[in-house]
C-alpha cells in the first residue's frame, strides 16, 4: 500500500480523485493549495503526489517545481482541465504524467502505477467507490495538545446528507487532523468514533510524528 496526496481544490474532484485512488487499495492525504501539499508531503513521507494545477494560495505548477527542486525523483502527476499547454508545462517542471479532467479512471491508475518505485507489491485494484449506507455525519471540534489541534472530517468523509436518502457515494470517513492549520494525517473514523477516541488517537498521531 502507497500513500498517495490528493492536491486539490475543488471538493468533488477530491472526493473523484480519493475514490480512485483508495480503489486500488492505497492510502491517501490531502491538501487543497501548494503550500499545504508542501507540509503534508515533508511530515507524511508520501510516495506519489497527484495535483490539480489551478489553486488559491501556491498553485500546482509552483508546487511541483519547489517540490522537485527539493526532491528530484518525487513522483507527481498532474491534473488539469484547462487545456494542453498547462499540462505540457507541468511536465516540463518535472511531472511524470499529466492528465486532462475529468479524469479518466484508467489513465489514472496506470500513472499511479507506474510512479510507484516497486510495481511488484501493489495491490489488485478493487472497486473505485464505496456506496455507505446509515452512516453518523462527523461534526468538527478542537481541544489542545502541543499547540490547537482541530479535528474535521477529511474530503473522503460523509459530512452532510445532501441527497436525504442516506446513501452517498465516497471513500471511507477519515478525521483530518491539523495543528495550527497544518494537516498532519488522518483518523480512520470507523475505529475512532467518539470525540474521545478520536482524542486519543490523534494526540497518539501528534507524538509519533513529533517523536
Amino acid at each position: 500500500m502507497a500513500r498517495v496526496l490528493v492536491v486539490e481544490d475543488e471538493q468533488t474532484d477530491r472526493l473523484i480523485l480519493a475514490g480512485i485512488v483508495e480503489g486500488m487499495g492505497h492510502e491517501v492525504y490531502f491538501a487543497s493549495d501548494g503550500e499545504q501539499a508542501f507540509k503534508t508531503y515533508m511530515k507524511m513521507s508520501i510516495d506519489v503526489v497527484v495535483t490539480d494545477l489551478l489553486m488559491p494560495h501556491v498553485e500546482g505548477l509552483e508546487f511541483i517545481e519547489e517540490l522537485k527542486t527539493l526532491f528530484p525523483e518525487a513522483p507527481v502527476i498532474a491534473v488539469s482541465g484547462k487545456g494542453p499547454d498547462l499540462l505540457a508545462t507541468a511536465e516540463d517542471k518535472g511531472a511524470c504524467a499529466a492528465l486532462s479532467k475529468p479524469v479518466d479512471p484508467e489513465e489514472l491508475v496506470e500513472a499511479i502505477t507506474k510512479a510507484l518505485p516497486d510495481r511488484s507489491i501493489l495491490p489488485v485494484p478493487k472497486s473505485k467507490s464505496v456506496v455507505r449506507g446509515n452512516y453518523r455525519p462527523l461534526d468538527e471540534f478542537e481541544f489542545e495538545h502541543k499547540g490547537r489541534v482541530r479535528c474535521i472530517p477529511a474530503e473522503g468523509a460523509i459530512a452532510a446528507d445532501e441527497a436525504g436518502d442516506k446513501l452517498a457515494r465516497t471513500t471511507e470517513p477519515l478525521w483530518d487532523i491539523r495543528v495550527d492549520g497544518a494537516s498532519i494525517g488522518h483518523v480512520d473514523a470507523n475505529l475512532h468514533e467518539t470525540k474521545e477516541t478520536v482524542r486519543e488517537a490523534a494526540t497518539k498521531l501528534i507524538d509519533e510524528l513529533e517523536a
